[in-house]
Protein backbone atom coordinates (compact mmCIF):
# COMPACT_ATOMS: atom_id res chain seq x y z
CA UNK A 1 0.00 0.00 0.00
CA UNK A 2 1.16 3.52 -0.82
CA UNK A 3 1.10 5.83 2.18
CA UNK A 4 0.86 9.61 1.80
CA UNK A 5 1.46 12.24 4.47
CA UNK A 6 -0.82 15.19 3.76
CA UNK A 7 0.29 18.65 4.94
CA UNK A 8 -2.89 20.76 4.62
CA UNK A 9 -2.01 23.38 7.24
CA UNK A 10 -5.19 22.91 9.29
CA UNK A 11 -7.54 19.94 9.60
CA UNK A 12 -10.47 22.17 10.56
CA UNK A 13 -13.84 21.51 8.94
CA UNK A 14 -13.97 25.17 7.95
CA UNK A 15 -10.73 24.90 5.94
CA UNK A 16 -11.37 24.88 2.19
CA UNK A 17 -8.30 22.83 1.36
CA UNK A 18 -9.29 20.17 3.85
CA UNK A 19 -12.81 19.90 2.45
CA UNK A 20 -11.31 19.15 -0.97
CA UNK A 21 -8.81 16.61 0.37
CA UNK A 22 -11.51 14.91 2.40
CA UNK A 23 -13.82 14.62 -0.61
CA UNK A 24 -11.04 12.67 -2.33
CA UNK A 25 -10.04 10.70 0.75
CA UNK A 26 -13.57 9.35 1.25
CA UNK A 27 -13.69 7.94 -2.28
CA UNK A 28 -10.09 6.98 -3.04
CA UNK A 29 -9.23 3.27 -3.15
CA UNK A 30 -7.82 2.98 0.38
CA UNK A 31 -6.65 -0.58 -0.25
CA UNK A 32 -4.07 0.99 -2.58
CA UNK A 33 -3.52 4.51 -1.18
CA UNK A 34 -3.86 5.65 2.44
CA UNK A 35 -3.60 9.20 3.78
CA UNK A 36 -2.20 10.40 7.09
CA UNK A 37 -2.40 14.05 8.14
CA UNK A 38 0.05 16.36 9.91
CA UNK A 39 -1.37 19.76 10.73
CA UNK A 40 -2.32 22.43 13.16
CA UNK A 41 -4.60 21.84 16.13
CA UNK A 42 -7.35 24.42 16.50
CA UNK A 43 -10.45 24.99 18.55
CA UNK A 44 -13.65 23.92 16.85
CA UNK A 45 -14.72 21.04 14.66
CA UNK A 46 -12.02 19.07 12.84
CA UNK A 47 -11.89 16.03 10.56
CA UNK A 48 -9.77 14.01 13.00
CA UNK A 49 -12.43 11.48 13.98
CA UNK A 50 -13.49 10.86 10.39
CA UNK A 51 -9.88 10.48 9.24
CA UNK A 52 -9.20 7.89 11.93
CA UNK A 53 -12.41 6.03 11.06
CA UNK A 54 -11.16 5.85 7.45
CA UNK A 55 -7.88 4.29 8.61
CA UNK A 56 -5.66 7.37 8.64
CA UNK A 57 -3.46 8.77 11.37
CA UNK A 58 -3.60 12.38 12.55
CA UNK A 59 -0.60 14.19 14.00
CA UNK A 60 -1.14 17.61 15.54
CA UNK A 61 1.02 20.57 16.49
CA UNK A 62 -0.94 22.91 18.80
CA UNK A 63 -1.48 26.32 17.24
CA UNK A 64 0.06 27.96 20.31
CA UNK A 65 3.30 26.07 19.66
CA UNK A 66 3.46 26.59 15.91
CA UNK A 67 6.96 27.77 14.98
CA UNK A 68 9.52 27.10 12.27
CA UNK A 69 11.36 24.74 14.58
CA UNK A 70 8.28 22.97 15.96
CA UNK A 71 6.95 22.00 12.52
CA UNK A 72 10.36 20.71 11.42
CA UNK A 73 10.66 18.71 14.62
CA UNK A 74 7.11 17.40 14.17
CA UNK A 75 7.62 16.11 10.64
CA UNK A 76 10.94 14.53 11.61
CA UNK A 77 9.22 12.67 14.44
CA UNK A 78 6.39 11.50 12.17
CA UNK A 79 8.79 10.33 9.46
CA UNK A 80 10.77 8.44 12.11
CA UNK A 81 7.60 6.65 13.17
CA UNK A 82 5.93 5.86 9.84
CA UNK A 83 7.17 4.98 6.35
CA UNK A 84 5.79 7.22 3.60
CA UNK A 85 6.04 7.13 -0.17
CA UNK A 86 4.86 10.73 -0.63
CA UNK A 87 4.56 13.97 1.29
CA UNK A 88 1.79 16.11 -0.21
CA UNK A 89 2.18 19.76 0.78
CA UNK A 90 -0.78 22.08 0.20
CA UNK A 91 0.71 25.54 -0.20
CA UNK A 92 0.91 28.10 1.29
CA UNK A 93 1.68 27.53 4.96
CA UNK A 94 4.49 27.16 7.46
CA UNK A 95 4.61 23.45 6.60
CA UNK A 96 6.40 24.36 3.40
CA UNK A 97 9.49 24.81 5.54
CA UNK A 98 9.57 21.02 6.16
CA UNK A 99 9.59 19.47 2.70
CA UNK A 100 13.38 19.33 2.48
CA UNK A 101 13.37 16.88 5.40
CA UNK A 102 11.12 14.51 3.46
CA UNK A 103 13.12 14.82 0.24
CA UNK A 104 16.40 14.06 2.02
CA UNK A 105 14.85 10.82 3.29
CA UNK A 106 14.05 9.72 -0.24
CA UNK A 107 10.34 10.55 -0.02
CA UNK A 108 8.71 12.09 -3.08
CA UNK A 109 7.28 15.56 -2.51
CA UNK A 110 4.15 16.94 -4.18
CA UNK A 111 3.47 20.68 -3.92
CA UNK A 112 -0.16 21.66 -4.47
CA UNK A 113 -1.06 25.32 -5.11
CA UNK A 114 -4.47 26.47 -3.85
CA UNK A 115 -4.17 30.24 -4.27
CA UNK A 116 -3.51 32.69 -7.06
CA UNK A 117 -1.45 35.00 -4.81
CA UNK A 118 1.34 34.75 -2.28
CA UNK A 119 -0.52 37.08 0.05
CA UNK A 120 -2.94 35.27 2.36
CA UNK A 121 -3.60 38.38 4.41
CA UNK A 122 -2.81 42.07 4.35
CA UNK A 123 0.66 43.52 4.45
CA UNK A 124 4.18 43.17 3.21
CA UNK A 125 5.24 41.02 6.18
CA UNK A 126 2.81 38.24 5.30
CA UNK A 127 3.73 38.43 1.64
CA UNK A 128 7.43 38.03 2.46
CA UNK A 129 6.64 35.28 4.97
CA UNK A 130 4.69 33.29 2.39
CA UNK A 131 7.47 33.66 -0.16
CA UNK A 132 9.91 32.27 2.39
CA UNK A 133 7.58 29.30 2.99
CA UNK A 134 7.63 28.52 -0.73
CA UNK A 135 11.24 29.39 -1.58
CA UNK A 136 12.41 25.79 -1.31
CA UNK A 137 9.74 24.13 -3.43
CA UNK A 138 11.83 24.34 -6.59
CA UNK A 139 14.67 22.53 -4.85
CA UNK A 140 12.71 19.75 -3.20
CA UNK A 141 9.46 19.11 -5.07
CA UNK A 142 9.05 16.17 -7.43
CA UNK A 143 5.63 17.19 -8.74
CA UNK A 144 3.74 20.46 -9.05
CA UNK A 145 -0.07 20.52 -8.92
CA UNK A 146 -2.53 23.43 -8.99
CA UNK A 147 -6.27 23.80 -8.55
CA UNK A 148 -6.45 26.21 -11.50
CA UNK A 149 -4.28 27.68 -14.21
CA UNK A 150 -4.03 30.98 -12.32
CA UNK A 151 -2.96 29.34 -9.06
CA UNK A 152 -0.34 27.28 -10.87
CA UNK A 153 1.21 30.25 -12.65
CA UNK A 154 1.21 32.29 -9.42
CA UNK A 155 3.21 29.76 -7.44
CA UNK A 156 5.21 27.81 -10.03
CA UNK A 157 5.79 30.59 -12.60
CA UNK A 158 7.10 28.97 -15.80
CA UNK A 159 7.51 25.45 -14.38
CA UNK A 160 5.27 22.73 -15.68
CA UNK A 161 2.41 21.75 -13.42
CA UNK A 162 -0.70 19.61 -13.57
CA UNK A 163 -4.12 21.18 -13.08
CA UNK A 164 -6.40 19.14 -10.84
CA UNK A 165 -9.51 21.14 -10.04
CA UNK A 166 -11.14 21.18 -6.63
CA UNK A 167 -13.99 18.74 -6.50
CA UNK A 168 -16.77 18.02 -4.05
CA UNK A 169 -19.61 15.57 -3.68
CA UNK A 170 -21.99 17.70 -5.72
CA UNK A 171 -25.00 15.53 -4.89
CA UNK A 172 -24.95 16.84 -1.30
CA UNK A 173 -25.68 20.36 -2.57
CA UNK A 174 -28.67 19.58 -4.74
CA UNK A 175 -31.64 21.85 -4.20
CA UNK A 176 -33.98 20.83 -1.37
CA UNK A 177 -37.41 22.42 -1.01
CA UNK A 178 -37.71 21.13 2.58
CA UNK A 179 -34.35 22.67 3.54
CA UNK A 180 -35.38 25.96 1.98
CA UNK A 181 -38.68 26.00 3.84
CA UNK A 182 -37.25 24.89 7.20
CA UNK A 183 -34.32 27.30 7.28
CA UNK A 184 -36.26 30.28 5.97
CA UNK A 185 -38.82 29.70 8.69
CA UNK A 186 -36.04 29.44 11.29
CA UNK A 187 -34.70 32.88 10.34
CA UNK A 188 -38.08 34.56 9.85
CA UNK A 189 -37.80 34.76 6.07
CA UNK A 190 -40.72 34.69 3.65
CA UNK A 191 -40.76 33.95 -0.05
CA UNK A 192 -40.90 37.72 -0.62
CA UNK A 193 -37.39 37.98 0.81
CA UNK A 194 -34.66 37.68 -1.79
CA UNK A 195 -31.67 36.18 -0.05
CA UNK A 196 -28.14 36.92 -1.20
CA UNK A 197 -25.82 34.33 0.32
CA UNK A 198 -22.14 33.98 1.04
CA UNK A 199 -20.18 31.16 2.66
CA UNK A 200 -16.65 31.87 3.78
CA UNK A 201 -14.25 32.68 6.56
CA UNK A 202 -14.27 36.25 7.84
CA UNK A 203 -10.76 37.05 6.61
CA UNK A 204 -9.33 39.82 4.39
CA UNK A 205 -9.33 37.96 1.08
CA UNK A 206 -13.08 37.28 1.29
CA UNK A 207 -13.80 41.03 1.10
CA UNK A 208 -16.73 41.20 3.52
CA UNK A 209 -16.45 44.97 3.88
CA UNK A 210 -17.17 45.36 0.15
CA UNK A 211 -20.14 43.03 0.52
CA UNK A 212 -21.68 44.95 3.41
CA UNK A 213 -21.16 48.35 1.81
CA UNK A 214 -22.61 47.16 -1.50
CA UNK A 215 -25.57 45.48 0.14
CA UNK A 216 -26.41 48.69 2.01
CA UNK A 217 -27.12 50.29 -1.36
CA UNK A 218 -29.48 47.46 -2.26
CA UNK A 219 -31.23 47.76 1.11
CA UNK A 220 -31.82 51.46 0.50
CA UNK A 221 -33.83 50.58 -2.60
CA UNK A 222 -35.61 47.39 -1.52
CA UNK A 223 -36.19 46.18 2.05
CA UNK A 224 -37.20 42.72 0.83
CA UNK A 225 -33.55 41.82 0.31
CA UNK A 226 -31.51 39.96 2.92
CA UNK A 227 -27.79 39.18 3.09
CA UNK A 228 -26.99 35.86 4.76
CA UNK A 229 -23.36 35.28 5.77
CA UNK A 230 -22.18 31.83 6.88
CA UNK A 231 -18.82 31.39 8.57
CA UNK A 232 -16.62 32.75 11.31
CA UNK A 233 -13.14 34.21 11.56
CA UNK A 234 -10.95 37.04 12.82
CA UNK A 235 -12.82 39.86 11.03
CA UNK A 236 -16.28 38.98 12.33
CA UNK A 237 -16.10 41.74 14.94
CA UNK A 238 -15.25 44.30 12.25
CA UNK A 239 -18.19 43.13 10.15
CA UNK A 240 -20.57 43.47 13.10
CA UNK A 241 -19.40 47.04 13.64
CA UNK A 242 -19.91 47.85 9.96
CA UNK A 243 -23.42 46.36 10.00
CA UNK A 244 -24.32 48.47 13.04
CA UNK A 245 -22.82 51.62 11.53
CA UNK A 246 -24.87 51.20 8.34
CA UNK A 247 -28.00 50.25 10.33
CA UNK A 248 -28.32 46.87 8.63
CA UNK A 249 -29.09 44.79 11.72
CA UNK A 250 -32.48 43.73 10.31
CA UNK A 251 -31.10 43.05 6.86
CA UNK A 252 -27.91 41.06 7.42
CA UNK A 253 -28.13 37.59 8.94
CA UNK A 254 -24.94 36.32 10.58
CA UNK A 255 -25.39 32.57 10.75
CA UNK A 256 -21.97 31.55 12.06
CA UNK A 257 -20.14 28.37 11.07
CA UNK A 258 -22.60 25.55 10.32
CA UNK A 259 -22.06 21.81 10.06
CA UNK A 260 -25.15 21.57 7.79
CA UNK A 261 -24.01 24.26 5.38
CA UNK A 262 -25.07 22.10 2.42
CA UNK A 263 -28.73 22.88 3.26
CA UNK A 264 -28.26 26.65 3.22
CA UNK A 265 -27.57 26.79 -0.51
CA UNK A 266 -31.25 25.92 -1.03
CA UNK A 267 -32.12 29.09 0.92
CA UNK A 268 -30.06 31.41 -1.29
CA UNK A 269 -31.58 33.11 -4.32
CA UNK A 270 -28.26 34.65 -5.38
CA UNK A 271 -24.67 33.97 -4.34
CA UNK A 272 -21.99 36.65 -3.99
CA UNK A 273 -18.26 35.93 -4.12
CA UNK A 274 -16.40 39.28 -4.16
CA UNK A 275 -13.04 37.79 -3.14
CA UNK A 276 -9.85 39.76 -3.58
CA UNK A 277 -8.18 36.52 -4.62
CA UNK A 278 -8.95 32.81 -4.69
CA UNK A 279 -7.38 29.66 -6.04
CA UNK A 280 -10.51 27.78 -7.01
CA UNK A 281 -13.27 28.49 -4.47
CA UNK A 282 -15.23 25.35 -3.62
CA UNK A 283 -18.15 27.47 -2.38
CA UNK A 284 -18.60 28.66 -5.96
CA UNK A 285 -18.88 25.05 -7.10
CA UNK A 286 -21.28 24.27 -4.26
CA UNK A 287 -23.54 27.18 -5.19
CA UNK A 288 -23.62 26.06 -8.81
CA UNK A 289 -24.47 22.51 -7.72
CA UNK A 290 -27.52 23.96 -5.94
CA UNK A 291 -28.42 25.88 -9.08
CA UNK A 292 -27.89 29.30 -7.44
CA UNK A 293 -26.99 32.21 -9.79
CA UNK A 294 -23.54 33.67 -9.01
CA UNK A 295 -21.97 37.11 -9.12
CA UNK A 296 -18.23 36.75 -8.69
CA UNK A 297 -15.20 39.01 -8.44
CA UNK A 298 -13.16 39.33 -11.61
CA UNK A 299 -10.16 38.35 -9.47
CA UNK A 300 -11.55 34.81 -9.24
CA UNK A 301 -10.43 32.30 -11.85
CA UNK A 302 -12.67 31.74 -14.86
CA UNK A 303 -11.99 28.03 -14.32
CA UNK A 304 -14.80 28.14 -11.75
CA UNK A 305 -17.51 28.44 -14.37
CA UNK A 306 -19.73 25.45 -15.10
CA UNK A 307 -23.04 27.32 -15.21
CA UNK A 308 -22.98 30.92 -16.52
CA UNK A 309 -21.40 33.27 -13.96
CA UNK A 310 -21.35 37.06 -13.85
CA UNK A 311 -17.79 38.33 -13.23
CA UNK A 312 -17.61 41.94 -11.98
CA UNK A 313 -14.84 44.27 -10.74
CA UNK A 314 -14.42 45.02 -7.03
CA UNK A 315 -12.40 48.24 -7.08
CA UNK A 316 -14.24 51.36 -5.97
CA UNK A 317 -17.75 52.77 -5.78
CA UNK A 318 -18.42 52.31 -9.49
CA UNK A 319 -17.85 48.60 -8.92
CA UNK A 320 -20.38 48.61 -6.11
CA UNK A 321 -22.94 50.15 -8.45
CA UNK A 322 -22.29 47.37 -10.96
CA UNK A 323 -22.88 44.74 -8.27
CA UNK A 324 -26.09 46.48 -7.17
CA UNK A 325 -27.45 46.76 -10.71
CA UNK A 326 -26.52 43.19 -11.58
CA UNK A 327 -28.15 41.91 -8.40
CA UNK A 328 -31.42 43.59 -9.30
CA UNK A 329 -31.34 42.28 -12.87
CA UNK A 330 -29.85 38.84 -12.17
CA UNK A 331 -31.66 35.71 -13.19
CA UNK A 332 -33.38 34.62 -9.98
CA UNK A 333 -34.21 31.16 -11.26
CA UNK A 334 -32.24 28.06 -10.39
CA UNK A 335 -30.24 26.35 -13.11
CA UNK A 336 -31.43 22.75 -13.37
CA UNK A 337 -28.97 21.63 -16.07
CA UNK A 338 -25.98 21.44 -13.74
CA UNK A 339 -25.71 17.64 -13.57
CA UNK A 340 -25.58 17.28 -17.35
CA UNK A 341 -22.89 19.99 -17.60
CA UNK A 342 -20.94 18.48 -14.70
CA UNK A 343 -20.51 15.10 -16.40
CA UNK A 344 -18.98 16.82 -19.43
CA UNK A 345 -16.74 19.09 -17.37
CA UNK A 346 -13.32 18.72 -15.79
CA UNK A 347 -15.06 18.67 -12.40
CA UNK A 348 -16.65 15.26 -12.96
CA UNK A 349 -15.69 13.38 -9.82
CA UNK A 350 -14.48 10.07 -11.34
CA UNK A 351 -12.20 12.04 -13.67
CA UNK A 352 -10.68 14.10 -10.84
CA UNK A 353 -10.32 11.06 -8.58
CA UNK A 354 -8.32 9.33 -11.31
CA UNK A 355 -6.02 12.38 -11.50
CA UNK A 356 -5.40 12.18 -7.74
CA UNK A 357 -4.66 8.46 -7.95
CA UNK A 358 -2.19 9.11 -10.77
CA UNK A 359 -0.21 11.42 -8.48
CA UNK A 360 0.71 8.45 -6.34
CA UNK A 361 0.64 5.50 -8.74
CA UNK A 362 0.20 4.56 -12.38
CA UNK A 363 -3.51 4.17 -13.19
Amino acid sequence: MIRVLQLPGSIAQTDGRMSVIMSIYRKIDRTKVQFDFLGTGIQGATYQEEIENLGGNVFIVPESKLTFFSVRRAISNVLDTCKYDFVHYHAISLWGATIDIAKRRGIQVIVHSHSNRYTLGNGLVKTLRNKIFTANIFLYANKFVAVSTDSGKALFHKRNFECIPNVIDFSKFSYSESARSDIRKRYGLTEKNRVIGHVGRFSPEKNHSFMIETFSKIWEKDHNFRLMLIGDGPLLVNVKHQIKKLKLEKAVILVGAKSDVTRFYSVFDLFWLPSIFEGLPTVGLEAQAAGVPLIVSNQVTKDLQINPISYLPIDGKDSQIEWVNKSFTACWHRNIDFEKKLVASKYFFPRVLKQWMSLYMAV
